[in-house]
């Protein structure tokens, strides 16, 4: 969540953890996390810092 916040802000790190996320399926990261594909929630984290989220 920090790298989103220092890119984004604090609000929107929160949002796109619990919105749908085409990158992951359109699951929301937060139960990415908890079915443990860390691999998939690291690289749509870098796809948001990127700017190269477009969900």
């Amino acid at each position: 969540m920090a790298q989103i916040a220092a890119v984004e802000g604090e609000q929107v790190a929160r949002l796109w953890f619990i919105g749908a996320n085409p990158l992951l399926s359109n699951d929301t990261p937060v139960n990415a996390i908890r079915d443990g594909r860390f691999d998939e929630v690291g690289r749509a984290v870098q796809a948001l810092i990127d700017d190269a989220f477009s969900g």
